[in-house]
């Protein structure tokens, strides 16, 4: 309420008044502080009065310029938690660089013999996850954080410096007003204006590192400018899928929906694909010795030399690691994985863990509400990538030092590209039209490429 009595001039009849007729009705006074400064004077002319019975409560003045006043506030000694306000809060693991040398000293710690001994690819690779995963918990564990834009970065460009000068100029804005003599705000100003002008240069600065950076790729730079522009990314939750032509919201019966619609589609394609007469077998050329594909070994430095060409990239995989992650400890996990593979690549026995994936689904355009409107996007496992590229390289290699791939095979192929593949039609087109003929139409594109690609053809030319 404002009473227009000043309860800090107590000495004076007016005030002393007031304050007794507030006692008498059985109110308390619960504001003690100044609510107003101006110059070198203070004033309490704003005051918050209740009646109930409480051993303690919570009440005081919130330091502000919005206002010629200073905020108010009490709380309810037994408020009701829902009531409570909700709070942004993240539950995250902590990786900082110090963090992470620490699991790399212990990860080098681990002689890995329990690992060594198993000689079945699936025990072997169980027990290295758990003696890993083990590691990783302890280092990283799960914490709740309740998010506070003077301690965490909510923007990229956000430095720990500018984060620590952010916290001072909030200081010394708060000094400024409680204390608004020409000193405090003169200092608050200049410090004001400095933060602003290295917030700019740090925005700058970030930006146009990163617009360099995917200077090649369109889609970052949109991105980029969306970004820019403030414009916050679409949400790719799904709250509704069409099930039997019913909207449903279930989330477990939309994620079994989904994986029951991407695991049958290729199938379900292919069967209405027409018949051929051609055998795959026909393209591959058996009038030669062609040597035994072998997949022999690997060796630790060959890990390691695998790992190191990852790129960098902090999406996990369903149990949590990333490229970036297994990157950085690489030398310290070389030797147990070059075992696994090792009895992967004899056995031909691929580790179940591995086989386990996280499939996002991916909106590309029409009615939200149907299946066949989403595109999958499969995080795998980035150890599961290291044992993929050394089989693959492995492969490529016979295919090529034997001349065994198709003329026009251009995916997939080192220093060739899909662009290779539009010149080559391209130039058929062309000589084509040159020659008389009539293009009617050309297609490029297949539904479900991926999915649709038959199994039993590549066992048979493999």
């Amino acid at each position: 309420m404002d009473s227009n009595v000043d309860l800090l001039k107590l000495n004076e009849q007016n005030s002393a008044n007031f304050l007794n007729l507030v006692l008498e009705k059985g109110f308390l006074q619960s504001i003690g502080k100044a609510t107003r400064f101006q110059n070198d004077s203070r004033s309490l002319l704003y005051q918050i009065i209740f009646n109930k019975n409480c051993d303690s409560i919570f009440s005081g003045t919130l330091i502000s310029d919005v206002s010629g006043h200073f905020f108010t506030f009490i709380v309810p000694p037994n408020r009701c938690k829902a009531s409570q306000p909700s709070h942004e809060s993240v539950l995250s693991r902590d990786y900082s660089l110090n963090n992470l040398n620490r699991f790399k000293t212990e990860l080098s710690n681990f002689t890995w013999e329990n690992v060594m001994s198993k000689q079945d690819v699936n025990e072997a690779y169980n027990e290295f996850w758990n003696m890993y995963k083990t590691c990783h918990d302890a280092v990283f564990p799960l914490k709740r954080k309740r998010f506070n834009k003077n301690f965490h970065k909510k923007n990229p460009f956000m430095t720990n410096g500018l984060l620590i000068s952010r916290k001072t100029k909030n200081h010394l804005h708060k000094n400024a007003v409680s204390e608004p003599n020409v000193e405090n705000i003169q200092r608050y100003k200049r410090y004001k204006t400095l933060y602003f002008r290295t917030l700019r240069g740090a925005k700058k600065l970030y930006f146009t590192n990163k617009l360099k950076d995917n200077a090649k790729n369109p889609k970052k730079i949109w991105q980029t400018l969306n970004e820019i522009l403030g414009k916050e990314k679409k949400k790719e939750t799904i709250s509704q899928i069409n099930i039997d032509d019913t909207p449903e919201s279930d989330p477990t019966k939309i994620a079994n929906h989904f994986n029951s619609f991407f695991t049958s589609i290729g199938t379900k394609i292919a069967n209405n694909v027409q018949n051929v007469t051609k055998q795959p077998e026909d393209y591959i050329n058996y009038g030669r010795d062609i040597p035994e594909f072998l997949l022999g070994n690997t060796t630790p430095e060959h890990v390691l030399k695998t790992i190191k060409k990852f790129k960098l990239k902090n999406s996990c995989h369903i149990h949590g690691t990333s490229s970036k992650m297994v990157k950085f400890i690489g030398p310290e996990i070389s030797k147990p994985l070059s075992h696994i593979f090792n009895i992967s690549l004899e056995s031909g026995i691929f580790p179940e863990m591995l086989k386990q994936c996280r499939v996002i689904p991916i909106f590309k355009a029409g009615n939200q509400l149907e299946c066949d409107n989403y595109r999958p996007i499969s995080l795998v496992s980035a150890i599961s990538k290291v044992l993929e590229k050394i089989v693959s390289e492995k492969l490529l290699f016979h295919l090529t030092s034997n001349d065994l791939l198709y003329t026009h095979q251009y995916g997939f192929i080192p220093k060739k590209s899909a662009e290779h593949n539009l010149l080559h039609i391209l130039n058929y087109v062309s000589t084509a039209l040159n020659n008389g003929n009539y293009c009617v139409g050309v297609f490029l594109d297949l539904k479900k490429a991926f999915d649709v690609c038959s199994h039993e053809i590549l066992l048979k030319k493999l």
